[in-house]
Order: structure tokens, then C-alpha cells, then sequence
């Protein structure tokens, strides 16, 4: 029988590969915050990157960044332990010291939201900066099981309940799939050193409280399992989805009657014949395809959209701030463009 530490390797590898995490010759710039997931995360890329190159002829290098958000006062320890690892594996290694507590208060936002932005921001910084390829962020099974959580408590749809994607864009997640138990469990016997961030137990965090109250009394009262449930819930409906998407892709493109770059012409007739789950899904697709992103958009902007091409009235317009504007046309086509084009 396998050794514990050898299946939870395994399970990385899976996961590498089953989604295509990682190609040959990329460079990736891996997030290090000194904390026992992100160690973990550095140690088994580390770890598995020759057998990697071996049986798949994948090699890869990785870059270490690390940001001190000069909240708690271990925050130094913290960089200085991430800067020792990037020595110890020879690696190139960058930090950032950012005033979270100070911007977030002037951007009136969350200091967990204020962090995550300087995060992300300093990561793509780094992207470019070293021509690197990908991001590698060290999200495991918990913390996608809390998102799932979190997102159903706000009413979310099924692509929220999909969670945290392995995947997307240039941000990749190679450990998603352990749980924090076992990454604590390998990090210990191994005799590998971490941090641990104490504001992750303040339970002054929506998130934190899923975390450090609602999961445990959830694994005792009701299903111990709670977070193998919930991911295997997520790839469960990650599977209808696709479906549902390549449907509804095929769709949309039957409808398209014309498009460039600054405007989408579509065939309203054809989409007041189809189910509404299938009209969500294509106002999304014209929304990205013109726009490039769905930010902003709300599913209360979606059935609004559903409704003006339902309805079909002539002339009638619908605008979404200064980003688009759709107006339902004479022989019933719908004109979806950009703001600032003139029709």
C-alpha cells in the first residue's frame, strides 16, 4: 500500500495533468505567503519536477513571490521564511511590502479584499516583469468548499457552486484538491517548516467564520465529510455545466447574424425560442464576446437583457452604465454595442 505522503503527491500530479495545469518550458510565478498551504505548494512542485520532465516531458521553472501586508508584526518572519525557501531550491525571489490596512481604509473596502487586489496586482506585475507564463496560487480543497459556501449563501447559480476553477486564465491552482488536513498532516511528518497566520482564525471575516465556525459544526452534527462532499458536489455540477455551456455556445453562434469588433447583431426570433437557462447563457456569451469580461454584470442586468429581447418592442433600448447598449431593431434583430460607438 502507497504511503500517505506518496498519495497526496499523487493527487497533485493528478490534478496537474488532468487539467492541464502546467506545460513544457513555462515559467511560473508561484505565490509564497509562508504559510503551511503555499510551503506545500512550493515543496511539491519542487518535489515531483523531475519526475514530471521524466514522464511527461513537462519542465517547468518557478519564481518566488512573496507580499508582506505589514498587518500582523510576525510579518517579517513571514518573508524572511519564504526568501529562505527560495535560497534553499535556488529560485529567483521577489516581495512586496504593501500597506494593506492603510489602502484599504482609503479605497473604504475590506482589508481581506484590499489584499487580495494588491496580491493578484503584484502577481501580474511579476508576470511581466519576468516574462513568466503562469500564476500558482496555493488554494486547496477547504478553502474551494468555504467559496461553495459562501457563494450559496449569497444565491448564487450553478456556476458559483462550481466553486474555485483549477484553472483560470493564467492563474492555476495544483493543489485544489487536498485538503488542509492532509497538507498539514504531510508538512509535520515531513519536518517541513510554516507560518501560521493568525488573523485567519479572527472571526471578523465572513469567510473565516465559514472556516472556523460553520465547517466544524458542520463535520460534527451533520456530515464529517463535509468538505470531500462539497468538491465532489462542485465536479459533479463542473460537468453539467459543460454541457450546459456547449449548448449554449452552439447557440449563440447560430444566432449571431454579424459581429465585429464593436458590435454583435442577433437573431431575436431565434432566442425567444429557447428555455431560459439557455437565454442567461447567451446574454453572458454576447456580454463577453463584446466586452471581453462579464465584471459588473449581475444576474438581475441578465434577466433584464432576457426580458427587452423577449419582448422584442422596436426601439426600445437597454443600457448597462458606460459599458453597453442593446436596441431591438425594425425586422426584430437586437444591436448589441459598445458605448462609445456611434449607430
Amino acid at each position: 500500500m502507497a504511503k500517505r505522503e506518496d498519495v497526496i503527491i499523487l493527487k497533485v500530479k493528478e490534478n496537474i495533468i488532468k487539467n492541464n495545469l502546467i506545460e513544457n518550458n513555462d515559467k511560473i510565478v508561484l505565490g509564497l505567503s509562508g504559510g503551511p498551504d503555499s510551503v506545500f505548494l512550493l515543496y511539491v512542485l519542487q518535489y515531483i519536477k523531475k519526475d514530471l520532465k521524466t514522464k511527461y516531458n513537462i519542465n517547468y521553472d518557478i519564481i518566488v513571490c512573496h507580499i508582506n501586508h505589514m498587518i500582523r508584526e510576525e510579518s517579517d518572519l513571514d518573508e524572511n521564511l519564504s526568501k529562505k525557501y527560495a535560497e534553499k531550491y535556488n529560485l529567483e525571489f521577489y516581495s512586496l511590502k504593501s500597506d494593506v490596512k492603510s489602502i484599504a481604509k482609503v479605497k473604504k473596502i475590506s482589508e481581506e479584499e484590499c489584499g487580495r487586489d494588491v496580491r493578484y496586482e503584484f502577481f501580474e506585475n511579476m508576470l511581466k516583469k519576468c516574462n513568466a507564463d503562469k500564476i500558482a496560487v496555493a488554494h486547496n480543497a477547504n478553502d474551494n468548499a468555504e467559496t461553495i459556501i459562501h457563494n450559496f449563501f449569497r444565491g448564487t447559480g450553478l456556476n458559483g457552486l462550481v466553486g474555485i476553477k483549477p484553472k483560470n486564465g493564467k492563474v492555476i491552482r495544483p493543489i485544489l484538491n487536498i485538503q488542509k488536513n492532509e497538507i498539514l498532516e504531510y508538512l509535520n511528518k515531513n519536518g517541513i517548516e510554516y507560518n501560521i497566520d493568525r488573523t485567519n482564525t479572527e472571526l471578523i471575516y465572513t469567510r473565516n467564520r465559514i472556516r472556523n465556525d460553520l465547517i466544524p459544526k458542520i463535520e460534527k452534527e451533520y456530515n464529517p465529510n463535509i468538505i470531500e462532499s462539497l468538491n465532489r458536489m462542485a465536479n459533479k455540477i463542473k460537468e453539467d455545466l459543460k454541457l450546459i455551456n456547449e449548448i449554449s455556445q452552439d447557440k449563440y453562434n447560430k444566432m449571431v447574424i454579424y459581429k465585429d469588433k464593436n458590435s454583435i447583431k442577433l437573431n431575436v426570433k431565434e432566442f425567444k425560442e429557447e428555455k431560459t437557462a439557455i437565454k442567461n447563457r447567451i446574454v453572458l456569451l454576447f456580454i463577453k464576446e463584446l466586452l471581453g469580461n462579464n465584471k459588473g454584470i449581475e444576474s438581475i442586468h441578465v434577466k433584464e437583457i432576457s426580458d427587452l429581447l423577449d419582448k422584442s418592442v422596436t426601439g426600445k433600448r437597454f443600457s448597462i452604465g458606460n459599458k453597453f447598449s442593446i436596441i431591438i431593431e425594425k425586422n426584430k434583430t437586437a444591436k448589441i454595442y459598445k458605448n462609445d460607438v456611434k449607430i
